[in-house]
């Protein structure tokens, strides 16, 4: 599981990610689950599915 944080959202193309320990963010899209729904500054889970790169989830400390 890679670990990240939501920069900005594409609605075509998918999300821009700041993945842990990098300078800058990815230029790649990341796809999401539809049970999440991203935001931007969210700090997500990244899984490794079928090949690909799907944003599964946010962190969350407490209840939105």
């Amino acid at each position: 599981m890679i670990l990240g944080e939501v920069i900005s959202i594409d609605e075509v193309n998918g999300l821009t990610v700041l993945i842990d320990g990098e300078e800058k963010p990815t230029q790649k899209k990341y796809a999401f689950a539809n049970s999440y729904t991203p935001r931007v500054g969210d700090r997500v889970a990244i899984a490794q599915i079928a090949g690909t790169y799907i944003v599964m989830f946010a962190i969350v400390k407490k209840i939105r």
